[in-house]
């Protein structure tokens, strides 16, 4: 998955153990996202816009409105309310590496955000809320190349027809 360059689509499987897709899914790299713009007939992958009404519309502690159940380190638990069941599927970095094993989860969204500075969205657990670079929500950005070389989960919605 680590792509040194930056420059080519990819993914992987969470600690690269192909048994963790039926429960995680693949982390991918930004270039994969952008590269798959439609995903399946009908779905895609949400704005920063929709991740922020999630977060108004569940209200008060989103992000443990909308974790799951069981599988978050320490009983960071969440009461899964909406049936979201958002799972620790955590990240991968740029050196390769996968830190914070079952405490964390990051989503891109699409399109980003200024000049693509803001791309993706997280989860912490511990965390009450639905976090964005850092802040609820907020504005702060990482650089670019900080982020795109990464691997992120994806969470697709269906479109309206």
């Amino acid at each position: 998955m680590v792509d040194k360059s930056l420059n080519k689509p990819a993914y992987c499987w969470y600690q690269y153990d192909s048994l963790t897709y039926s429960e995680y899914g693949a982390l991918y790299n930004y270039n994969s996202v952008k590269s798959m713009k439609t995903f399946i007939e009908g779905w895609r992958m949400p704005t920063h816009e929709e991740w922020s009404n999630l977060a108004v519309y569940v209200g008060e502690n989103p992000g443990i409105k909308l974790k799951s159940r069981e599988g978050w380190h320490e009983d960071g638990n969440g009461t899964d309310d909406y049936g979201f069941n958002a799972l620790p599927a955590g990240y991968l970095q740029q050196d390769g590496l996968f830190p914070q094993p079952k405490t964390i989860t990051y989503w891109w969204f699409y399109p980003p955000l200024k000049d693509y500075s803001e791309m993706f969205g997280y989860y912490d657990w511990n965390a009450m809320s639905i976090w964005h670079n850092g802040n609820f929500l907020g504005t702060s950005s990482p650089s670019l190349g900080d982020e795109m070389g990464r691997g992120f989960s994806i969470r697709l919605i269906k479109d309206q027809d």
